[in-house]
């Protein structure tokens, strides 16, 4: 696919399906939709930031060193 959009309920914590799904989807062009905002947010954008930054990070020094 050349671009992948994927909806992730916002109102609960990230599944472990989501976090494969994560895996994945690595290197791809996404849309994220944060589906559920009108319910309590659990995750947000900053906790998909950080999920992400923090992936990011490791596949980096995995990758380098």
């Amino acid at each position: 696919a050349d671009l992948i959009v994927w909806m992730i309920d916002s109102s609960s914590e990230l599944s472990d399906d989501d976090k494969e799904i994560t895996q994945i989807i690595a290197g791809k062009k996404v849309i994220i939709l944060l589906n559920k905002q009108d319910l309590s947010v659990v995750t947000g954008e900053n906790e998909l930031k950080s999920y992400f930054e923090e992936r990011l990070s490791k596949a980096f020094f995995k990758n380098r060193f």
